[in-house]
């Protein structure tokens, strides 16, 4: 039954982005509210920890700031614009499986990769690389082609080198990425516009690449 509530709720979200409609927005984040209560009821300690945190703050600032109660719903609604992206990401992934993008990954990954090395460099440069198109739903198609391909591996090395790659080759994209949320608010608080500081940031972005290709070199043989 949530599934289908929170279905309603993201394409309702979806419509008002598409009509820019301030009402449907506002009905948006109204409903989103039961949304929250059932979130908080069923995360785990660490989540609810943050969430009342946040909550506490966001209580304690609202006096002196010029948004008027009336208006908080809207800005549940802001929220859920992230969480229709990340909804996205399994269609993402049915159409790069259907279309055997994943088959095509998985030979770039393993054709001659003789050790963990070479493979982690493989995996974090592919990461790199796919970050500007696809963004969130790389991490899927990669992950699970490197999980199906090391079954040999015991799982907490397997899990390591999983995570070790993909995402740090996810982190290092987004360095330079105009839709990372740290840029855009380095740059709101800096007042600088994104193509001055976009040639510092992609020379960063390729040091600290580099630097991780060069620490990946070596490691166990695979088959």
């Amino acid at each position: 039954m949530q599934r289908i509530y929170y279905a309603a709720v993201l394409l309702l979200v979806f419509f008002a982005l598409a009509f820019d409609s301030d009402r449907l927005l506002w009905v948006s984040g109204m409903l989103a509210l039961p949304m929250l209560f059932y979130s908080f009821i069923h995360s785990n300690r660490l989540f609810r920890g943050m969430g009342i945190a946040f909550l506490i703050g966001g209580a304690v600032l609202l006096p002196f700031s010029d948004v008027a109660f009336s208006s908080l719903p809207a800005l549940f609604s802001n929220n859920l614009t992230l969480v229709v992206f990340v909804a996205v990401v399994p269609f993402m992934q049915a159409a790069i499986e259907s279309l055997r993008y994943d088959r095509q990954v998985e030979s770039w990954l393993f054709k001659k990769a003789k050790d963990t090395g070479a493979l982690q460099n493989r995996s974090l440069l592919t990461t790199y690389g796919f970050v500007p198109f696809m963004n969130l739903s790389v991490l899927p198609l990669l992950q699970n082609t490197l999980n199906n391909r090391l079954q040999q591996m015991d799982k907490p090395k397997r899990d390591g080198l999983i995570s070790r790659t993909t995402l740090r080759g996810y982190a290092l994209a987004l360095v330079w990425m105009p839709m990372e949320i740290m840029v855009v608010t380095a740059l709101g608080i800096t007042g600088q516009s994104y193509v001055s500081v976009l040639p510092y940031l992609v020379i960063l972005s390729v040091i600290m690449t580099v630097y991780e290709l060069i620490k990946n070199n070596g490691g166990v043989q695979i088959n």
